[in-house]
């Protein structure tokens, strides 16, 4: 007797555990893939490539410059970078009225 309950048990619990990660797949990874497509990616990409690029740059003596100078070339890599590939409309549009306003663009 203790065997037929035992396996009752198991055949529920397995289809309680596949149903709760169908629902999840249906549910929460199509919403996630549509928050996260290509051009995140590459965002990413040039986040993580221009951090690691810049963390290996040489150090100065004081980290006060360093902080200054890998910063601030962090931050102009990764805006013109975001930019040139059109991914951040926000970004492109502030930039645009910068440009515009120094009379670049």
């Amino acid at each position: 007797m203790v065997g037929i309950l035992e396996g009752f048990l198991v055949i529920f619990w397995s289809r309680f555990l596949v149903t709760i990660v169908t629902h999840f797949w249906n549910h929460f990874w199509s919403r996630f893939a549509e928050a996260f497509d290509a051009d995140f990616l590459k965002l990413a990409g040039i986040f993580l490539i221009s951090g690691v690029v810049i963390y290996f740059l040489p150090d100065t003596g004081s980290n006060l410059i360093n902080l200054v100078y890998k910063v601030g070339l962090s931050l102009l890599v990764n805006v013109i970078g975001v930019y040139k590939l059109r991914l951040v409309y926000q970004v492109n549009a502030w930039t645009d009225k910068a440009l515009k306003f120094i009379k670049l663009k």
